[in-house]
C-alpha cells in the first residue's frame, strides 16, 4: 500500500534508515530532533512535520522530495 501523506513517509524515512543502520529508532530520531511520539503522530495523521523537522531531515541526507510529494527525484 503507498504511503500517502507527508508525515507517514517522513516517519518510514527514518524507521527505514534506523533499521537499514542497525540502530534504534530513538538514535536516528535524535539526528533530526524528533521524538518517537512525533513519528507516531506523523504515521497516523495527528500531525504533519514542520519545515524546521523537514530542513533537519533534509540537512541529514533524506530525500526530501520522496517525503513531500511521493515521488523519487530521478
Amino acid at each position: 500500500m503507498p504511503t500517502r501523506s507527508i508525515g507517514e513517509r517522513a516517519a518510514r524515512a527514518i524507521r527505514d534508515r534506523a533499521k537499514q543502520n542497525r540502530i534504534p529508532l530513538e538514535v536516528e530520531a535524535e539526528k533530526v530532533f524528533v521524538s518517537r511520539k512525533v513519528i507516531c503522530d506523523w504515521e497516523v495523521h495527528n500531525r504533519n512535520p514542520q519545515a524546521y523537522f523537514l530542513q533537519q531531515m533534509a540537512l541529514a541526507g533524506y530525500d526530501i522530495y520522496w517525503i513531500l510529494t511521493g515521488e523519487k527525484n530521478e
